[in-house]
């Protein structure tokens, strides 16, 4: 946050391990795309990851997961 606002930031691994996410101030989303299996994270309350939020904000994720999706279908077409 280089500028003082809150942005989201898609990320993604190594295209062979299929990971992508988003990072949404204190939430972090994960989507693997081989397993078809998303997680979802609320930093400030678990940094270390260990808590997997996605049963309980199912809103959120197919919002994140949406998301991803519009993003890398913009990316594959360049």
């Amino acid at each position: 946050m280089l500028d003082g606002r809150n942005q989201m930031a898609l990320f993604f691994t190594d295209y062979s391990l299929s990971l992508f996410g988003l990072r949404d101030g204190y939430w972090k989303y994960i989507y693997e795309s081989g397993a078809q299996r998303s997680k979802l994270f609320n930093l400030c309350d678990d940094a270390r990851e260990s808590r997997d939020l996605t049963d309980e904000h199912p809103e959120r994720v197919n919002a994140y997961k949406t998301r991803l999706a519009d993003w890398g279908a913009r990316q594959s077409s360049w």
